[in-house]
């Protein structure tokens, strides 16, 4: 949608080209040498993006030069005596009242996030930390010095678009079984030509085998739903690396499917999304979910190569609310449109999504219904949690197993007298 001018000296300049990509740059060059235009120079004119846009990468790789200009260099906005003009009052004061990174892109000039971004809580300061130390006399990190009690992993199976396996430790309470945070210590993210012909769904399934022997304890894998025989097949797979089932000689239901099912209310559109972005928190402190520096694993060159997010922390600064033709972005329980990443794909942070649903039980998208149930029962240990929501499975286990030892205690005391006789 840009201008192209050919200025004297044989520069060409393109205007508004934010939305080239390093490719598009090659095959122009190309273009040109085809028709035998003798380019001096190539200007790509443009207000900053997102600090992972293409054309700012291509800049700190230092395959183009970075010539910066601001509003006070403009001499219709500012006079000599660094004055705005009557016309640069009227322009410029406009773009004072923006907000968020339109402020900062239109008026500041700088590099940022993007606008309409989903997980526009998250920041560096706040969300990322440093690995933990090593344990002594080993290479394996304490991760128990992060407070994290055990480790979920997340998948996203890849075919055209990118594959995702992702672990998280989660910390928990005072309380058993209530988890109040995540933290995600390993990523792996792969596309079809990244491993050079390999089998994308081995490569994914070799990488969960991975992380179920590297992370202890592990309680469950959660699954992109839409491939139920690629969950079969991993669970195949767990069983004939020890994973039991439920019964001797079944296959193992360790992989199970994510909850993604669409939620439309006046909450939003879509499952989990209001959780991580509560989980990444607002204020300094208040981050329930962090991401461990380096704990993305090799990268994938084809992305790397594409300057395309290759990992849950790239992709966040993209991803963005869907807009509509008129361009007016639709935030949540504003309209029916889904989420995409206008930088790439999102596939990391869905898996991150599936993940925290699992994980916390709940979607705050959902409306939490509190009803009174008879103590002692299952369900009044679980009057904490949504009525259409479920809890953790494990956390289901041990609320049970508390509640049948209570049975269990009462019955005694029924049926024996102190000394131990039956009454």
């Amino acid at each position: 949608g840009g201008t192209i001018t050919v200025v004297q000296g044989g520069a060409i300049v393109l205007q508004e080209a934010f939305q080239v990509e390093e490719s598009t740059i090659d095959k122009f060059y190309r273009m040109l040498r085809r028709f035998h235009h003798k380019l001096n120079c190539l200007i790509l004119e443009t207000n900053p993006r997102h600090k992972y846009h293409p054309l700012y990468k291509r800049m700190l790789r230092g395959r183009s030069t970075n010539l910066p200009t601001f509003h006070t260099d403009n001499p219709k906005y500012y006079g000599r005596d660094g004055v705005r003009t009557t016309e640069g009052e009227a322009y410029l004061s406009g773009l004072e009242q923006l907000s968020g990174n339109l402020y900062l892109w239109l008026f500041k000039g700088e590099w940022a996030g993007a606008e309409g971004m989903i997980y526009g809580n998250w920041t560096e300061d706040k969300n990322l930390i440093d690995p933990p130390a090593l344990i002594p006399g080993t290479a394996m990190f304490d991760w128990k010095a992060l407070g994290i009690d055990y480790f979920v992993t997340g998948v996203d199976f890849g075919s055209t678009d990118p594959c995702c396996v992702q672990v998280w430790g989660i910390t928990e309470s005072g309380r058993d079984g209530v988890p109040n945070g995540m933290i995600r210590v390993a990523e792996w993210m792969r596309t079809l030509a990244g491993l050079g012909g390999a089998s994308i769904n081995e490569w994914t399934i070799d990488r969960c085998v991975e992380a179920y022997h590297e992370f202890s304890p592990m309680r469950r894998i959660v699954c992109d739903p839409s491939r139920p025989d690629q969950i079969h097949t991993l669970n195949v797979r767990l069983g004939s690396e020890g994973v039991p089932g439920s019964r001797r000689g079944e296959v193992p239901k360790f992989a199970i499917p994510a909850d993604n099912s669409l939620v439309r209310s006046k909450a939003g559109d879509m499952s989990g999304l209001d959780l991580v972005r509560y989980l990444i928190g607002d204020a300094p402190g208040s981050a329930k979910l962090k991401v461990v520096r380096g704990s993305a694993r090799a990268p994938d060159p084809t992305l790397v190569a594409r300057r395309h997010p290759a990992c849950w922390e790239e992709e966040i600064w993209g991803y963005c609310f869907e807009q509509p033709e008129d361009g007016k972005i639709l935030g949540p329980g504003q309209g029916e449109l889904p989420a995409k990443n206008v930088a790439g794909k999102d596939n990391a942070l869905d898996t991150g999504r599936y993940v925290a649903n699992f994980s916390f039980g709940r979607s705050l998208h959902r409306v939490i219904e509190h009803t009174r149930y008879k103590p002692g029962t299952l369900a009044h240990a679980f009057k904490d949690w949504e009525v259409d929501g479920d809890a953790p499975m494990d956390a289901v286990e041990r609320a049970r197993q508390r509640i049948m030892e209570r049975h269990d205690l009462a019955d005694r005391a029924n049926l024996h007298g102190p000394g131990g006789g039956q009454r």
